[in-house]
Order: C-alpha cells, then sequence, then structure tokens
C-alpha cells in the first residue's frame, strides 16, 4: 500500500507553490511591460539580468536586502525581454525556489544612509496582510489584504511624508511571494519644524522687545519666552502662538514690560505639536534705571568706588563687559566705600537693587 500525504489547508503545498511560481511568472511577464510606468527606473536591475544568489543578506547596486524566513532562499534578476520592446528587463523575484516561508524583505542603502522612496512596482500575495512599512513601522505601512494576488502593483508614496526619510523599508507577511522592480529612490527629505530666519532684542522705551521669524513651519505648536537675571536660572514670562504649518514667512514679537536693573537674559523656545522642544540663542538687554539722588565716583576708579544716598542694605553687583558677576554684596549704609582694587583694568557695571545702575572704569 502506498501511503499518500496529506496536507494542512492552511499552508501552500508544495504543488500549490510551484503552481503559484509559475502563475507569478507569467503575469509578470506580461505585467511589468506596461508602457505608462510612472517611476523612474532607479533600480530597473535592467543591467543585472542573470544575477542569482542564495542568501538572506546580499548587497546589489549599493542596496540591501535581507530576508526573513526559516530558509535560505534563492533569488534571481530574471529577464522578461521576449515580451519587450526594448528587449530586455530586468526584475529581482525573491525565493525562486517556490518555498514560500518568506515572512519580510528588508530594503535599506549598503552604506546605512537614509532615503526617500518614491515607490516601486510588485508582485506578491502572502497568507497575511502585507504592510510596506517605512523603518519597520506598522503603523504608518501601506497595508494590502492577505490572500489576494496583486500583480504589477504600482506603490505610488512620492507623496508620503512617512517615506520621506528613512533608513530601511520593510516588506511583511505570512507565507510571503514577492518579486519588485522600478524601485525608486531620491535623497533623504529632511523636515525643519521650524526655520528660524531672525531673532533680535532691542529696547523700545522702558520695555525690552524681541522679535523673530520664521521661513517656514511644519507641526510647530508654540514659542515660551523666558527671562532670568543670571543667564542661567530661567523663567517663563510668556508664550506666542505658532502658526503651526506654513512655507511663508511668519513674523513674532513679544514685550517684557518690566525688565530690572541691569542685564536681562532672554531665552526663546520652539515647542512642536509632539512635545519636542527646540532653544535657541540666548539673548540679553542692558537697561540702566537711576535714581537721580545716587551718585557714585571717582569714574574712572582705582582702589575704591565711593556711593553716596543709596539704599540702605540694597544688594549691589558688579559685572564685567561680558555679563560675568565678579562682586557683590550689601550697602550697609547711605554712604558707603565698596573695594574695587582686586578688579582687572577694564569696563564694569554697578547695579544696585533694582533702582540703579553705573558703567565705571577700573584703572
Amino acid at each position: 500500500m502506498i501511503n499518500i500525504p496529506t496536507f494542512a489547508t492552511q499552508k501552500p503545498t508544495p504543488l500549490k507553490n510551484i503552481y503559484q511560481k509559475v502563475l507569478f511568472a507569467f503575469i509578470f511577464i506580461i505585467s511589468f511591460y506596461r508602457a505608462d510606468a510612472q517611476f523612474a527606473a532607479d533600480q530597473n536591475f535592467n543591467s543585472n539580468i542573470g544575477f542569482s544568489i542564495s542568501s538572506n543578506n546580499f548587497v546589489l547596486n549599493n542596496v540591501r536586502y535581507i530576508l526573513t524566513g526559516p530558509s535560505t532562499y534563492s533569488n534571481e534578476v530574471t529577464n522578461y525581454g521576449a515580451l519587450s520592446s526594448s528587449g530586455s528587463d530586468g526584475a529581482m523575484m525573491f525565493d525562486m525556489m517556490g518555498m514560500s516561508t518568506l515572512s519580510s524583505v528588508r530594503i535599506e542603502m549598503s552604506n546605512g544612509s537614509a532615503f526617500k522612496l518614491d515607490g516601486m512596482h510588485i508582485d506578491f500575495i502572502a497568507n497575511a496582510n502585507i504592510r510596506i512599512s517605512p523603518n519597520g513601522d506598522a503603523a504608518k505601512a501601506v497595508t494590502y489584504t492577505s490572500n489576494n494576488m496583486y500583480t504589477n502593483q504600482l506603490v505610488d508614496v512620492s507623496a508620503n511624508t512617512n517615506f520621506q526619510n528613512v533608513n530601511y523599508i520593510s516588506i511583511t507577511g505570512s507565507n510571503l511571494t514577492l518579486d519588485l522592480d522600478d524601485l525608486n529612490f531620491s535623497a533623504a527629505v529632511v523636515v525643519v519644524p521650524v526655520n528660524l530666519t531672525r531673532y533680535t532684542a532691542t529696547r523700545d522705551g522702558k520695555r525690552n522687545k524681541l522679535e523673530w521669524e520664521t521661513a517656514q513651519e511644519a507641526g510647530s505648536s508654540h514659542f515660551d519666552i523666558e527671562h532670568a537675571t543670571d543667564g542661567i536660572n530661567f523663567k517663563k514670562i510668556g508664550n506666542r502662538q505658532a502658526a503651526g504649518s506654513s512655507s511663508t514667512p511668519q513674523q513674532y514679537s513679544f514685550y517684557d514690560e518690566a525688565p530690572v536693573a541691569g542685564k536681562n537674559y532672554y531665552r526663546l523656545t520652539q515647542i512642536d505639536v509632539d512635545g519636542k522642544s527646540t532653544s535657541y540663542e540666548v539673548k540679553w538687554l542692558q537697561v540702566d534705571v537711576n535714581n537721580s539722588t545716587t551718585t557714585v565716583g571717582p569714574n574712572p576708579a582705582t582702589d575704591q568706588l565711593t556711593i553716596r544716598n543709596a539704599k540702605a542694605g540694597s544688594t549691589y553687583y558688579i559685572f564685567n563687559n561680558v555679563g560675568e558677576l565678579m562682586q557683590q554684596g550689601k550697602i550697609p549704609q547711605a554712604t558707603a566705600t565698596l573695594n574695587v582694587k582686586t578688579l582687572v583694568t577694564g569696563s564694569y557695571l554697578l547695579v544696585i537693587g533694582k533702582e540703579f545702575s553705573f558703567r565705571f572704569i577700573k584703572k
């Protein structure tokens, strides 16, 4: 008695695999020679006809292909030129032995660089939904339903921003059979959320005015404005709603209505809709608010500064010409003397409380 083996209906039989592969080849011969192909053939494989390799990880034309499955697969670039007006056309066919156990094909640049995928032509069928995913992200994938045979399927992702800056794409499906042609790559598109072209800080009467301009915005939520008197400990003092997404210049401004005497530091931070943030160069403005009854001398000074008519108990600060704090203390009484002998020769700013500031030269 001859035992006839039985096969589970859920998995393709070896015979079905062979039939499927023959059918694919027949359809591939016809379908890949449409005259209305929409993409430049960056990877049309015409110069690679005859290429053959048994490997799950190989490079062809600076593109790496990584196959996932339980076997080592035979892959070929096959010529369908018999039906082509040009006389030849090549297409990459994976799993030429028809094992149909392939679960995914990953495509990336051999040097690891990012790229933009515009599209491709593919033939495929699988027992589960087929996903073409940027960087393997199924949530952003282009999906095709399972158990349908797609022939000469034009995958057009040229306007899909998810494919504009990727390190690899993956084509996944259970028991996947896959052939592809006309892979169209281009340089990665780097989307900058905000392109800041101008950012200034100026005095406007008794106020400090911040102005900035963007050339373009993408996914921008708002701008935070922060203030500090020491350039380190910033506190938020306001915000401005951003344009969101714009390809035209946008102008913004913010007024600090109550700047303090001395240096006022400002930090501008842009917040994206996804919560990411970018902080820009810190700007500072000097505010001189003098009480006319307070006097300081001599100027230039050698060893001492004499202060008259100051508010007793006020804190004083001495900054150098780059804003570094060099000295600080308390004014003990209305008339007091400050020792500046240890200061090196240069220009300095004396700030007393919030009411008085004075520039002097140390000889």
